[in-house]
């Protein structure tokens, strides 16, 4: 494998990756109001199943 090979592949996924990124800030955005607003019920009822003491 030459050098210029991965060079030229290394600069050009470098110079693009914010495009890998912006699917998922997109999303998170998304799902940002969602999560901030019923974050504590999900922590809560993964403990739901659970019998007390």
């Amino acid at each position: 494998m030459k050098l210029e090979w991965v060079e030229s592949s290394a600069m050009f996924l470098t110079r693009h990756m914010m495009l890998f990124f912006v699917p998922l800030l997109a999303v998170a955005g998304a799902i940002m109001p969602t999560l901030s607003a019923s974050w504590i019920a999900a922590a809560d009822g993964s403990r739901s199943g659970r019998q007390r003491s």
